[in-house]
Formats: structure tokens, C-alpha cells, sequence
């Protein structure tokens, strides 16, 4: 595994120690780090080793002058400065370091050549579509509590939000400034070395699911296009990716569907159980059904249907769906969506996925 080497500079020895031992636990597997709170002994490294990034506070600033063009530098500020540097990346130095160190991680991957593997697992990771032609059934919700099953049982899952106007708001929280819309534009700009940019971009939430946050101009995402969903998700459930992709989306009919569809493992249909929602399933299946014959698509042994908010006393019962039922997830009130989302996860069903 390629790993980054990262220089700390700074007087300050126990904020060195204290960032030092988060990155050494956090983030030890990806990167080899050295620190130094003496100048001269910083400088004479730097002329015999060769490292991505080197991150300095106040006094250091002069072994610039000992770096390779190649090598990322930036100047750690306490947050008042009397000087101005001119042509040198300035990061805030007292704020989260998960935040710092994914900053750290963003500028080095503008220079790093090499292509740069994350987290290694043992083959590729299976992609999961959660998706409904209906509204307000709860796809959102269970597709996050899929991912969160995933990882209670021991595996790295990430959750990916495509609609529109997708939002994780109350379901997951993370550390970082960045999300899908940075995604997409280094996808377009083909300058950086994506695989590190996203270590940059991911976030993960307190349930151990990682996730990238959706755009936050929901016309941002009308620009992602069908070979760079590919390209997205090769990387993420790739060899050195994740155990599952959850993807969350509308359904509709377009190219970016059959894409999806098409890289799907599983696809889950989410659906309530009445009359009305069933009518609207079974017309898109149909539409399902055509749309594989005419584009020679893989599509309906992925299907699975997923009935959220079932209720018992209901009465009605679906009929004549003929693709398999994943299961059923409870109609739960007065609670929040993370306790819904807690809940969901503990349910079984998504067991078949795993």
C-alpha cells in the first residue's frame, strides 16, 4: 500500500504530539508522518528525504526553501497573523484535526503522481441500488440502514446520495468541508489523483458508515455524467474500496438509471403496501421489463421489493409481484430519523444482502 509521507513543523511540542497521535491512529494506515520543533533539524531532513506535504507553524516557514517542487507546503496559522505569505497555502491550525488532516490530504492531491490505493480489502465490493418510483415511502432511511448493518456485521460501507435533492440530515454527520459536488468537478478536471481527493472528501459518521455529502446545488449534479458515475464507483467498490456501496436514488428512466442498474449487485424497490402505490409498481416494472429487452440490460433477477412503513391492521396485501420480497420495515411514530435509522439496522432483513 502506497502511503503518504507527511512532515509537521511546529515549536509547539505538545500540539504536535497531540495531532501527531490522532494521525497516527486515525489515519496510520495511509499515512507515515515526522514531526519536529526544531528548524535546522526539519530543514536537513528535507534535503536527504523525499515526502508529499510538509505543514509548518510560525517560525518555519523558511525550509520552503528546502522542498522539491513536487512536494505540497502549506503554513499552519494560529487564525491572527500580522504577515501576510504570498503564494503559500495558509490552513487554520486550531480547528478538528480529522478536518485539518483531510485538508492536508486534499492539497497533496493536486501533486501526488502516483496513484495512491485507501484502505485495502479483499476483492471488489458489491454495489447495492436502493430506489423507488413512489414518493415518501422511506427509501432514504432504508438505504442509510442498510449501510449501517453492513457495518455492525464488520464491513466498510459507504452510502452514496443521488437524487436531486438528496440530503443526510439527521441520518449521518461527519467532519469535512467537501462533498459531491468536488467529486464531480475532479472527475471533469482529470488533474488530481482521485483516489486520495475522495480521503479528503468522505466523511464518517458516529455508526462507523461513510459518506459523501450531497451537493449542495442540487444543478451541480445535472452535470455528473454516465462514464464518470462509472469511473466513481470503480474506484469505490474497486479492490482497495469499499465491502458495499449503497447508492440512493429516484427512479426514472433516463441513462444514468441504466448505468446504476447496470453496476448494481442488488436493487431494492422500496414500496408501501396499498393500492395505489401497488398500481404504480407493477407499471414500473413494466417499464422495467421493456426497458432491458430494448437496451439488453441485466436488470430483473437484481430486483428485490422492500416494504417500508407496513402497517398490520392495514388489510391490503400485495399480489402478483413477481420479483422476490426482501422484507418488511415497521411503521414507527414519535421517534427521530436516527432513532428510526438505529432501529432499521437492527432489523435482519438486510441479512440476503450481505
Amino acid at each position: 500500500m502506497t502511503k503518504l509521507r507527511f512532515v509537521l513543523g511546529d515549536k509547539d511540542d505538545r500540539y504536535l504530539k497531540r495531532l501527531s497521535d490522532y494521525i497516527s491512529f486515525r489515519y496510520g494506515d495511509r499515512i507515515e508522518l515526522y514531526t519536529f520543533t526544531e528548524k535546522q533539524l526539519l530543514e536537513s531532513f528535507l534535503t536527504e528525504n523525499k515526502v508529499n506535504g510538509v505543514f509548518v507553524g510560525k517560525g518555519f516557514i523558511e525550509v520552503k526553501e528546502h522542498i522539491t517542487p513536487a512536494t505540497c507546503f502549506a503554513y499552519l496559522s494560529e487564525g491572527i497573523e500580522t504577515e501576510s505569505y504570498e503564494n503559500i497555502v495558509i490552513l487554520v491550525k486550531y480547528q478538528s484535526a480529522d478536518a485539518l488532516v483531510k485538508e492536508m490530504i486534499a492539497l497533496c492531491s493536486e501533486q501526488v503522481a502516483e496513484v495512491y490505493q485507501g484502505k485495502n480489502t479483499d476483492g471488489r465490493g458489491k454495489i447495492i441500488l436502493f430506489e423507488s418510483p413512489l414518493g415518501g415511502v422511506g427509501t432514504t432511511l432504508s438505504a442509510a440502514a442498510c449501510a449501517c448493518y453492513f457495518v455492525r456485521h464488520g464491513k466498510k460501507a459507504l452510502y452514496l446520495n443521488l437524487e436531486q435533492f438528496g440530503s443526510v440530515e439527521g441520518i449521518f454527520q461527519g467532519e469535512g468541508r467537501f462533498d459531491l459536488r468536488n467529486v464531480i468537478y475532479d472527475l471533469k478536471s482529470r488533474k488530481v489523483n482521485l483516489h486520495l481527493k475522495l480521503e479528503s472528501i468522505i466523511r464518517e459518521d458516529d455508526t462507523g458508515v461513510c459518506f459523501i455529502e450531497p451537493c449542495s446545488q442540487p444543478i451541480d449534479l445535472q452535470s455528473f455524467t454516465e462514464d464518470e458515475a462509472r469511473h466513481l464507483l470503480k474506484i469505490l467498490s474497486g479492490e482497495d474500496g469499499y465491502d458495499a456501496v449503497i447508492l440512493d436514488r429516484n427512479s426514472h428512466l433516463d441513462g444514468m438509471s441504466h448505468v446504476l442498474r447496470e453496476m448494481a449487485d442488488e436493487i431494492v424497490l422500496v414500496t408501501a403496501e396499498n393500492r395505489i402505490q401497488n398500481d404504480k409498481l407493477q407499471k414500473f416494472l413494466h417499464a422495467i421489463r421493456l426497458t432491458e429487452e430494448k437496451l439488453q440490460l441485466e436488470i430483473w433477477d437484481k430486483l428485490q421489493i422492500l416494504y417500508s412503513r407496513y402497517e398490520e391492521r392495514s388489510g391490503f396485501r400485495t399480489e402478483k409481484i413477481p420479483i422476490p420480497a426482501l422484507g418488511r420495515l415497521p411503521e414507527i411514530e414519535g421517534i427521530t430519523e436516527k432513532q428510526m435509522l438505529e432501529r432499521f439496522a437492527a432489523e435482519d432483513i438486510f441479512r440476503k444482502l450481505l
